[in-house]
């Protein structure tokens, strides 16, 4: 059927069919579970690709000072290029989401069920209480002539108490 038909008639038909599988998964599934994926699919890609984008602007900002050597401006080539590295961005997240939404599989008698992604990044800061923050450790160095720290009056070189001497 391909070579007799035109390309508008095989993108309708390569769209229908891609409409029609997504219902029937989504009818396998139900409805509130998909919105529940689409909605994880999403931000799982959304925050991979992000991470990415700002990893590449980054890199973008320390060699951008490289174009003013080909007399550009850096702050117009700095601008022009983090556009369409954005816009790449933006269409690769469709993409990717699209792609991974029509290849997703659940497996049976399980609730999607909500992670916390960013599980580590919390803990390392301590922000969410279940760890508590280590003290830091203060050592006190006596110098020679400062006080002794046990109250007698007399500089640290001429006291004698067993506490802050033990030799």
């Amino acid at each position: 059927e391909i070579p007799g038909k035109g390309q508008e008639d095989f993108d309708a038909a390569f769209t229908a069919a891609a409409e029609n599988f997504y219902e029937a998964k989504e009818a396998e599934i139900t409805p509130g579970i998909m919105r529940e994926l689409e909605r994880v699919v999403m931000l799982r890609v959304v925050d991979e690709y992000w991470m990415d984008h700002i990893d590449a602007m980054d890199d973008l900002k320390q060699g951008i000072r490289l174009q003013a050597y080909g007399n550009t401006d850096p702050v117009i080539a700095y601008k022009q290029e983090s556009l369409s590295m954005f816009e790449e961005m933006v269409s690769a997240i469709q993409d990717e989401t699209v792609r991974r939404l029509y290849s997703v599989r659940l497996r049976k008698d399980e609730e999607v069920k909500r992670e916390r992604v960013a599980k580590g990044m919390v803990e390392n800061v301590g922000g969410d209480g279940t760890k508590p923050r280590k003290q830091p450790i203060k050592v006190v160095k006596i110098g020679r002539n400062d006080p002794c720290p046990c109250g007698s009056g007399l500089k640290w070189k001429k006291c004698t108490c067993p506490e802050y001497h033990q030799n």
